[in-house]
């Protein structure tokens, strides 16, 4: 489901070489080599959150949110997969 939503995101977003740019938004997040931005920031903040996101991007952070979501699948009755989730978001 939220695949679908960031592919939906995608393709409403404006690409302009380095990022994607979200409409009248001031969210920013990446996602396996996909880094958002929201319109709304300037263009030093924009700068300052590509550099943040390009990080994330570059310690593969997209892995460790899909295996918390793994983890959270296989063992849902654990209230410590749920924690373990919360200190990667």
């Amino acid at each position: 489901m939220q695949l679908r939503k960031l592919f939906l995101v995608k393709s409403n977003a404006t690409f302009n070489g380095a990022y994607y740019e979200l409409p009248n938004s001031n969210a920013a997040y990446s996602f396996m080599g996909w880094i958002f931005i929201g319109s709304d920031y300037s263009e030093t903040e924009k700068l300052t959150v590509l550099k943040h996101e390009k990080a994330h991007v570059n310690r593969k952070h997209s892995l460790d949110i899909l295996l918390c979501h793994a983890l959270q699948i296989a063992f849902w009755t654990n209230p410590l997969v749920y924690k373990f989730k919360n200190i990667f978001q």
